[in-house]
């Protein structure tokens, strides 16, 4: 992974999409100030990630396409982390992991398929949203060719920022 170094002492980069970088005494800062006048949100860099786990889904299926939809809304406005996995035991499968309801900033989408006939799809995207936003997660994995002692699971983890 490339490392990316960010100078705060570029005009360029002091205001980007209504966030700005400020160095303190006691550290680095970033502020975001949302559109339409709400308060600022201030946080330190390298201080500790707060939040809480808010939705934790699971579904299996053997033999068969896995096909789960898991439907949460926001009570409070912020951030949203979403963490999902798909995985089984099928040869030339894959998994898909879908959101709607908001524009996620996809972090990592990925699956591997092995020569043993296994496979995992890795998924995490943050997104903002408004109060009572209803987000959808789906999770699907095809059939693939199934065997007789097959199937697919699928985990998912929502996570406010606080």
């Amino acid at each position: 992974m490339p490392f990316f170094f960010l100078n705060i002492n570029d005009e360029e980069n002091r205001d980007l999409d209504s966030c700005s970088f400020e160095r303190r005494e006691d550290g680095a800062y970033i502020t975001y100030t949302p559109p339409g006048g709400a308060d600022p949100v201030v946080k330190k860099l390298g201080s500790n990630i707060q939040g809480k786990v808010i939705s934790s889904n699971a579904g299996n299926t053997v033999n068969s396409t896995l096909n789960r939809s898991f439907t949460f809304t926001c009570s409070e406005a912020g951030f949203y982390l979403i963490i999902a996995s798909i995985g089984g035991r099928t040869s030339s499968a894959r998994g898909t992991i879908s959101i709607k309801g908001v524009t996620p900033k996809v972090i990592c989408n990925y699956t591997t398929n092995s020569a043993t006939a296994i496979f995992s799809t890795s998924y995490a995207a943050y997104f903002e949203v408004k109060h009572e936003t209803t987000i959808t997660v789906s999770a699907y994995s095809d059939n693939g060719n199934w065997e007789a002692d097959c199937g697919a699971a699928t985990s998912v983890y929502m996570f406010q920022f606080t």
